[in-house]
């Protein structure tokens, strides 16, 4: 076959396999699914490492061994078997394939016995020989600190032996590793000098579109939308995945329309990583958002640069502090809406066992990137994101580092958007708030003057009344009461006049509003609101986004205040 139509990491293997820059590779990533090898010619990995380390019509020929702890070792065929007989004995060599299902340990042992065995002197069409590991991890998994036991230090001296040997590594000999992340394999495997590690990549627009066709001639399945559209929401799946798809629509007799497309797509990927990732339902957009026109003005520009589909003028990332209960999230998703982008909310990244939040971030940095059209909504960052401080678990570093990798990476520009939210962007390194990063910085602050009122006028219209209904005296009672209110502060006053309105069983009237406001005691946080309120002006990015009331405040002086207030806080 032509190997240059190939995917592309088998493509590397071959290139840096003739150029004798390695014979010896880890494969990671998405190595569970299916490869085309040709026009309709879909295979799984290991099938296609078989058919790329003897190929039908090339003169490599090798002896292929493939080993996984649940198989233990076999042979690609019953010719390499009887070969491998004809050299070890029939009973010695049923012995050793038995040990190495029983054995890790043993079964590594006698595949660096294998690889010392010269093919040439038993078959002149022999040149070597071919080993494929599937689920590495498992036989030699990584350890917090190296701290290895005696059996894990043996594997690992075995690999350095094995794959270090001169004879092994000048010759015509083949070995690949599978894993499905390296966060899992042990390092003192990856870090071997003459291993590469490649990343499998989810399959791309065109490889989708490419087994898209295949399917729908194989399943004879309608497409009820655009085939381009169908690649398009098929964004971060696997090809295995299309082809359960196929095989839903076919045995309920279907068309496959956007939106069961698009439910599909989310449920996969929710189930893969399942509590990591969340596809919110937004059913709001910025006709819901009152009593934030100039940060609106702003977003309907940024929505503006997003839409023109020109990635230089799109940002890469926005951050977004300002005080609790301001409808920071609220607002941000109704933008992710309006841009058109799929909003996506990532969570509980770390994880309690050694390699697993590694595991995770690189599942879903590997989704993210092959979806495109992401805004991805990072809430409470602060303490999600970690950082590289003194103190600073190194699980947190890794992550953090893994982050601001993924944010600059100009592949990912104008398909990724990150939202950073957070009501203390003092607590975030600087590393993650600077230009090329979340470089924009649009603060939310609580409603004042003119829009105050007309978001509370919008919260009284939610029980049936509108703030003019009020008398002079009662509005200015009413907006005295309520001057230190967040809007989620409203928002629980919302409930509590809905609670009396059921209970009087009709509308209230203003002198009741009052009552019940009166008897509503918010949680006292006023001092961590307004030191929230003064970072979040601190690191605004536009003087047009500043409130009134910080017209006449320099920066310097709100540090001060900051200072002074985290003071009374106990935090210095």
């Amino acid at each position: 076959m032509n190997w240059k139509s190939a995917p592309q990491f088998l493509q590397t293997i071959i290139q840096k396999f003739n150029s004798g820059q390695s014979n010896q590779f880890i494969l990671y990533g998405n190595v569970r699914d299916l490869y085309s090898l040709g026009k309709d010619q879909f295979y799984f990995l290991t099938d296609c490492l078989k058919r790329l380390m003897d190929p039908p019509e090339g003169d490599q020929r090798r002896v292929i061994v493939y080993y996984d702890l649940i198989s233990g070792v076999q042979f690609r065929n019953q010719d390499d078997l009887v070969l491998v007989e004809s050299i070890l004995g029939q009973s010695e060599l049923q012995k050793y394939m038995q040990d190495s299902v029983q054995n890790p340990l043993q079964a590594l042992v006698f595949l660096q016995e294998l690889s010392k065995i010269s093919l040439h002197a038993i078959d002149s069409g022999k040149q070597g020989w071919g080993f494929i590991i599937n689920h590495v991890e498992s036989l030699i998994h990584r350890q917090e600190g190296n701290h290895l036991n005696e059996v894990e230090q043996r594997k690992a001296m075995i690999f350095h032996q094995w794959f270090t040997d001169p004879t092994f590594v000048r010759g015509h000999h083949l070995a690949i590793l599978i894993t499905q992340t390296l966060a899992e394999l042990n390092e003192m495997v990856i870090e071997l000098p003459f291993v590469t590690a490649i990343q499998v990549p989810r399959p791309n627009d065109i490889q989708r579109q490419r087994y898209l066709r295949f399917l729908k001639k194989q399943h004879h399945v309608s497409l009820g939308l655009r085939e381009k559209d169908a690649v398009f929401y098929t964004g971060g799946l696997t090809l295995q995945d299309l082809q359960k798809m196929f095989m839903q629509a076919n045995h309920t007799g279907t068309k496959l329309t956007a939106e069961m497309i698009f439910q599909l797509t989310q449920e996969v990927i929710e189930k893969e990583l399942s509590g990591n990732i969340e596809f919110p339902i937004i059913d709001h957009d910025f006709s819901d958002v009152i009593g934030s026109k100039k940060l609106l003005v702003k977003l309907e520009e940024m929505k503006s640069f997003i839409l023109s589909g020109n990635s230089d003028l799109m940002p890469t990332g926005i951050l977004v502090p300002g005080p609790n209960g301001v409808g920071k999230t609220y607002i941000f998703k109704a933008f992710a809406k309006e841009c058109g982008y799929l909003p996506v909310i990532i969570k509980n990244v770390r994880g309690q066992y050694v390699g697993q939040t590694e595991m995770t971030w690189e599942k879903i940095r590997s989704i993210l990137e092959v979806m495109g059209n992401v805004m991805v909504i990072y809430d409470e960052a602060d303490t999600e994101l970690g950082g590289r401080g003194a103190g600073t678990h190194d699980v947190d570093k890794r992550l953090f580092g893994a982050v601001l990798r993924m944010m600059s990476d100009l592949n990912n520009r104008g398909k990724i958007i990150w939202i950073i939210i957070t009501a203390r962007p003092d607590k975030l390194e600087p590393d993650i708030k600077r230009t090329g990063r979340a470089g924009e910085h649009l603060s939310v602050f609580d409603p004042e003057g003119q829009e105050r009122e007309e978001f509370i006028d919008f919260v009284m219209s939610k029980i049936g009344l509108s703030f003019n209904d009020f008398l002079e005296d009662q509005k200015q009672r009413f907006l005295d009461h309520t001057a230190s209110y967040s809007p989620a502060d409203f928002i629980q006053l919302l409930t509590n006049l809905e609670r009396k309105k059921h209970l009087i069983s009709r509308n209230l009237t203003a002198d009741e509003i009052l009552e019940t406001g009166y008897d509503f005691i918010p949680a006292d946080i006023s001092l961590q609101r307004q030191l929230q309120e003064l970072l979040a002006f601190v690191e605004c990015s536009y003087q047009s986004l500043i409130p009134e009331k910080y017209a006449q405040t320099t920066k310097q002086k709100a540090y001060a205040q900051i200072g002074e207030l985290k003071i009374l806080l106990g935090e210095n």
